[in-house]
């Protein structure tokens, strides 16, 4: 049976939700590891949190460029720059944005320092995991919502 995760942080951790054959079931877990580990049979876990940073040579990802272009305005806005990976170390908002200013050129905004421990923790994650990196997924549900309006599927 083909299962696909969708998970969003929250303050209490990470909520996961699913399909089965009672409908809809929701979870709520700690840590993105412990997800994974209790997922383990999932064919992809779609996650609302960046994964791949911009760097250097690529200060902003393709896929949010991508993103923006396709929702246009007033919905492009909803994709909000991320952060580099030494800005996500920062212990405030402030050395957040010198850094990220030094590394790729942009600021860090408030929106995006709420979720950075979030960001961390699935990069860290996902660098330790060769599971996690086959198996999760980004996925900016901002484009799956303009999708489905489209009649997508």
């Amino acid at each position: 049976m083909t299962r696909y995760i969708g998970v969003d942080g929250c303050r209490a951790g990470w909520l996961a939700v699913t399909r089965n054959s009672a409908g809809l079931t929701w979870r709520l877990f700690p840590t993105v590891e412990y997800l994974s580990s209790e997922y383990t049979n999932a064919d992809r876990i779609l996650i609302d949190v960046p994964i791949g940073l911009p760097w250097d040579d690529t200060p902003i990802r393709p896929c949010d460029r991508i993103a923006r272009q396709v929702l246009g305005r007033p919905r492009k806005s909803s994709v909000f720059p991320v952060p580099c990976r030494d800005a996500l170390a920062a212990n405030t908002i402030e050395e957040a944005r010198k850094i990220n200013l030094i590394r790729i050129g942009r600021s860090v905004g408030a929106q995006t320092w709420g979720i950075s421990s979030k960001i961390a923790e699935v990069d860290r994650f996902l660098a330790s995991d060769r599971l996690g990196r086959r198996c999760f997924r980004e996925i900016h549900p901002e484009v799956c919502f303009w999708h489905s309006r489209r009649g997508g599927q």
